[in-house]
């Protein structure tokens, strides 16, 4: 027991020493706002919205990632809108051990669904929660 403690204190010293020190940092956006519907702005509620950590990183030339590739990494929670078609998901945070702590912030993409709509996707690329505004889903069929 003495020299698992001897190892341990051993080790916190090097790593401290060295610079390292835990740090919470933000390891998925989150997001929140307000989802719509195209064609008569009324808010969509019962919609699912959840985060995905699939981003390309040519996401701004070579387009966003598709539906399928976003949903089958998706993180929970997923969430449904509300009666007045608001959402939020926070932020997925972790605690790691690095020196210099990593530089801005982990990206994503925001998927919303509805059925008789068309989902949409968005790309999350601030640091936290970041506001997304308006959400207009496309009716697959007129109204």
């Amino acid at each position: 027991m003495k020299q698992l403690r001897w190892f341990l204190s051993l080790a916190a010293v090097g790593l401290l020493g060295a610079g390292c020190y835990p740090t919470h940092v933000i390891s998925s956006p989150g997001a929140f706002g307000f989802v719509a519907d195209r064609q008569t702005r009324a808010p969509v509620a019962g919609a699912q919205v959840v985060v995905s950590r699939a981003w390309q990183r040519e996401w701004p030339n070579y387009g966003q990632p598709t539906v399928v590739e976003a949903l089958d990494k998706t993180r929970p929670p997923s969430v449904t809108t509300t009666a007045n078609g608001h959402f939020v998901i926070p932020a997925e945070r972790k605690w790691i051990m690095q020196f210099p702590p990593p530089e801005g912030g982990n990206r994503g993409s925001l998927i919303i669904q509805h059925e008789g709509y068309q989902p949409e996707i968005l790309p999350l690329i601030q640091n936290g929660e970041q506001d997304v505004g308006r959400v207009l889903l496309t009716p697959l069929s007129p109204r």
